[in-house]
């Protein structure tokens, strides 16, 4: 054995132990532990929830069952216990395609409405509004009604259908009109029609006429719609995505920002409006918090790499004093951080803590990577259940975490 060998053999433990020794908490192999990647869920992978998870909180039937959308496929779950699977059911006959999907959380009847995308008996394509008439008790499989309204594409005509709820009264339409043959890069928005129902069951009514919304307009998107203590108000995008508006239930221009907003929402426990900056025209780093729909605040502190497209309210489920905000990925980060909402609303700020879940089980998931497009929050305390947050994603799924648990873990579903 040379020289070189023998010292080897002795620096090397010693070494190894001086660097275990040095390691802080409660040894190395726990600090790999927690920093180790969360399972992936059962979900398929590159699944994508732009809608959310939806739950009908005041549905006279079955409450025990969650939906959610990935476009080609509706999927159910069996919310009393966490550990249940999602499971994919039917559409409509003859439909192939959810375009956009929203819950009510306050009506009894008709709660879940949304656009599908089929053919008729000529082949021709076609777009209905359908409500879910009914659930199963025992799969949670969707009765779907007739369709409500159907649009049909022509030679040169077609229509997309986003549907939102107000998170209080009403669900809203916003029709889109495009001259031009179906996905033909040549096609233009022509027109852009908003409608309103409290009951699905009753049919759409007649457009409300936002002059912001029709052909004298460049602002044809709606982004967002909340409904709170000082009324109505939407949020609404040129159809060059960049430029913004803020309108209140008149449609009259609130005047608060030109930049792209979208993701407005009512805090019920925060008792406010919150909106976000669209990241597809580089305007980013902008939250806005309002309590009375009328004085508006840049919350502090935020990056301007950033760009929040969601937000939830967990303080009052939580004992915290948290909002979080879901980032779209085309700004600097995905994920979501936390903004403080314990002083007065012109003080709220983005705390880059992260002290609502816990840190290292949040980077050891694929969220901070991903847009973070809803949130959801499903509370059975009351039935001796849990109260589950979900988080929804462009691309990585769903993830969700049991809130006030002892761990307070992010799981992917």
């Amino acid at each position: 054995m040379n020289t070189i060998t023998k010292i080897c053999r002795i620096l090397v433990p010693t070494l190894l132990v001086f660097i275990l020794s040095a390691c802080k908490g409660v040894g190395i192999f726990s600090t790999l532990a927690i920093t180790e990647k969360v399972d992936d869920g059962a979900l398929p992978e590159g699944i994508s929830s732009e809608d959310g998870v939806l739950y009908a909180a005041s549905w006279t039937g079955s409450t025990d069952w969650a939906y959610f959308s990935t476009g080609p496929g509706l999927w159910v779950k069996d919310i009393t216990d966490r550990s249940n699977s999602w499971s994919k059911v039917s559409l409509p006959a003859g439909y192939s395609t959810i375009q956009s999907i929203a819950a009510s959380d306050t009506l009894a009847d008709n709660a879940i409405l949304f656009s599908a995308v089929g053919e008729d008996g000529s082949g021709d394509r076609i777009v209905s509004l359908f409500y879910i008439d009914s659930i199963d008790s025992g799969t949670g499989a969707p009765t779907y009604s007739s369709p409500i309204i159907t649009w049909t594409t022509t030679d040169d005509t077609y229509h997309n259908a986003k549907v939102f709820w107000d998170g209080s009264a009403s669900f809203y339409i916003n029709l889109l009109i495009f001259d031009g043959e179906y996905r033909d890069d040549d096609s233009e928005l022509s027109a852009s029609e908003l409608y309103s129902t409290s009951n699905p069951s009753g049919g759409i009514g007649s457009d409300l006429g936002f002059t912001t919304m029709n052909t004298s307009s460049n602002f044809r998107y709606l982004s967002g719609v909340a409904n709170g203590g000082s009324g109505t108000f939407f949020t609404v995008i040129d159809e060059d995505g960049e430029n913004g508006l803020l309108l209140n239930s008149s449609g009259t221009d609130v005047g608060i920002t030109t930049k792209p907003v979208t993701g407005i929402t009512w805090l019920d426990d925060a008792g406010a409006y919150i909106m976000g900056v669209d990241c597809i025209t580089g305007a980013n780093g902008a939250v806005f918090v309002s309590s009375d729909g009328s004085t508006w605040h840049s919350v502090e502190d935020n990056d301007d790499d950033d760009s929040y497209i969601s937000f939830v309210d967990v303080s009052g489920v939580s004992g915290s004093s948290w909002v979080l905000a879901g980032r779209d990925i085309c700004g600097e980060d995905g994920g979501y951080e936390e903004i403080n909402v314990s002083g007065d609303i012109a003080d709220w700020y983005i705390t880059n803590d992260y002290d609502f879940a816990d840190y290292s089980n949040y980077t050891s998931t694929d969220m901070p990577d991903v847009s973070v497009t809803d949130f959801t929050i499903i509370d059975l305390s009351g039935s001796g259940g849990d109260i589950t947050l979900y988080a929804s994603t462009r691309f990585e799924g769903i993830f969700s975490l049991d809130i006030g648990s002892i761990d307070n873990d992010w799981e992917e579903e």
